[in-house]
């Protein structure tokens, strides 16, 4: 399968170096190994995009996955995001682990209040988000709410 160009150009930078990163998040050390093999032919053969099949086997959704319940290990955080981003506006799908981050990071952001600019500056970035990735009915009144629609 060909992949086109990574859409973010910090994958292309930094995502081969950051293997060791994501893989010290390995819930078993001896899976670590199969992680990082996966992970160097995504980042380095595969543009940074997931294969169909990639999207739903073990390695490397599990890691992901368990990257993205953790934003405190930010490279990897942001690795993965990136990873799951540009898969979904390539498949034209949603990853559920993806809209599961997005939908506890409203929450995040409703729970702390955080100032109206900053808040809505990130929701119009989520809004776009996940409008890119085709796989939501009405993600243009969604996002044109967002627009227009005061923070909390």
């Amino acid at each position: 399968m060909t992949f086109p160009p990574t859409l973010f150009p910090y994958l292309a930078q930094t995502g081969a170096q950051s293997i060791a990163g994501l893989t010290a998040l390995a819930i078993s050390p001896d899976e670590r190994a199969e992680h990082a093999a996966v992970l160097r032919q995504i980042l380095t053969e595969q543009n940074g995009y997931l294969s169909r099949e990639q999207s739903s086997a073990y390695y490397p959704a599990e890691l992901l996955e368990y990257a993205l319940y953790h934003p405190e290990h930010y490279q990897a955080y942001t690795i993965s995001v990136l990873i799951l981003l540009q898969t979904a506006v390539f498949q034209k799908q949603l990853s559920p682990d993806l809209d599961m981050a997005t939908e506890r990071y409203w929450k995040e952001v409703r729970d702390t209040r955080c100032p109206t600019r900053c808040s809505r500056r990130w929701m119009r970035r989520f809004a776009m988000w996940r409008g890119c990735s085709g796989g939501l009915n009405n993600h243009l009144s969604g996002c044109l709410w967002l627009w227009h629609a005061p923070s909390k």
